[in-house]
């Protein structure tokens, strides 16, 4: 007994240190390819000499560690995978675009916030929660895939009877110019529709006939996707096929050494080294401030807006219709870029930390805490009746969207999470062979 408690204490140590290991070349990496590549050219009137001081380091690296600890104490490997996900997106962009700009030094407690936020997380997600999927089953979801080609079908009738071909469009050099005139054109509250059949139906329709290896019937669907791209000129809308399909593919490989996810980001990293190396700009170091940096900087603003100018507490979502007093007419999104970006027409958009902070400071981002974590585990209790790969193919571009540029009730409801999850209670009834 004495030595089964010694061999996973020493695991876990190992673990740890190996989480260190990683978080520490992955900020240190970033940091200095934001110094040397990215911010000369996107920043360059941030740029002075203003490091951040040892205490705040030191203060840091104690917090890599416990973040890490927690990490390694997980063994379920949904959970692992969305936490991995979390902290490489999210918590570490936060911390190394901290400690890259100057103007952000003085926001130490925001970072730390995060830090907790990831921390509350991780400790709410070891609890296990058996789903009942067998209990309070409706009929109706039987016939899920019957209700998701009604409306995709109704979308494209939709839009195609508003607007004829007249704005049908598949050149990416355009879409801004299609998206102003259906900005006009395509209001109210069927846009929901419009983006749960563009974000997560059809292409959820896309992952469970790659799953059950029909292909006439997901090329029919990603044909659907090519037309709804069309329609919509949104190019997410095109992306989204390949990055379920990749989704689809690699989870596999992610869930049974949950270690080569910070194995893939360190790659990533190499290779970002090569491009700054051979001095290679353009389309990559765009992609790579928008992914990092940005939702990061955003998330920031968010901070500074709401701390000096008092929470926003929900006036802008539902909500509203019980305030007597009717909230400013201007979105959240539109407000950070009028003040930050000087252009009101920017929604600058941004993940869970951000936005929670905007609507009622610490104690509203810890019930947003203890919310995902309930979340992520209400998805690993699917995986028990579903393939653990077309479960992450239906609920990762939501989550990934709460982490990056989602608030939660908006990803809940308009985003799409919640018709997911929908959906995997309607798959759930089919039998499964429950591998990867």
């Amino acid at each position: 007994m004495r030595l089964e408690i010694e061999n996973n204490i020493n695991k876990l140590a190992k673990k740890t240190a190996i989480n260190v290991g990683f978080c520490i070349l992955y900020v240190n990496g970033f940091c200095f390819l934001a110094k040397e590549w990215i911010m000369p050219v996107y920043y360059s009137n941030q740029l002075y000499n203003s490091p951040v001081n040892e205490t705040i380091m030191f203060i840091l690296y104690i917090s890599y560690v416990v973040m890490a600890f927690f990490l390694a104490l997980h063994k379920n490997s949904v959970k692992s995978f969305f936490l991995w996900v979390l902290w490489a997106l999210t918590i570490l962009p936060l911390v190394f675009t901290y400690i890259s700009l100057p103007e952000f030094h003085n926001m130490f407690d925001f970072v730390m916030m995060a830090i907790g936020i990831f921390i509350e997380i991780s400790i709410i997600c070891m609890v296990k929660i058996n789903l009942n999927l067998n209990k309070w089953r409706m009929k109706i979801l039987k016939y899920w895939k019957g209700g998701i080609v009604f409306f995709i079908f109704f979308v494209i009738y939709r839009y195609y009877y508003i607007n004829g071909l007249s704005v049908f469009n598949l050149d990416f050099r355009k879409v801004y110019e299609y998206r102003f005139i259906l900005r006009e054109r395509m209001a109210g509250y069927l846009l929901y529709v419009d983006n749960w059949v563009m974000n997560i139906f059809n292409p959820c329709l896309c992952a469970y006939f790659l799953y059950k290896r029909k292909k006439f019937l997901f090329m029919l669907f990603v044909f659907m996707q090519i037309l709804l791209f069309g329609f919509s000129s949104h190019k997410s809308v095109l992306l989204l096929v390949p990055i379920i399909v990749v989704i689809y593919l690699m989870s596999p490989i992610f869930l049974k050494r949950i270690n080569y996810i910070p194995l893939f980001a360190l790659s990533g990293i190499g290779s970002l080294f090569i491009f700054y190396y051979y001095d290679i700009r353009g389309m990559v170091l765009a992609l790579v401030d928008r992914l990092f940096i940005i939702p990061s900087e955003v998330n920031f603003y968010y901070y500074k807006y709401f701390s000096e100018n008092g929470f926003d507490y929900f006036k802008h979502s539902f909500f509203r219709h019980f305030y007597i007093d009717s909230a400013d007419s201007l979105n959240i999104a539109y407000k950070i870029g009028k003040t930050f970006f000087n252009d009101e027409s920017i929604s600058a958009n941004t993940g869970f930390i951000g936005s929670g902070y905007a609507q009622g400071g610490l104690p509203v981002l810890l019930i947003y805490g203890v919310i995902i974590a309930i979340l992520i585990n209400v998805i690993e209790a699917f995986t028990k009746k579903i393939p653990a790969r077309l479960v992450l193919s239906f609920v990762s571009l939501p989550m990934l969207t709460l982490f990056i540029s989602g608030d939660l009730p908006t990803t809940l409801l308009t985003g799409g999470m919640g018709v997911a999850l929908i959906l995997l209670y309607g798959i759930s009834m089919e039998k499964h062979d429950i591998h990867f």
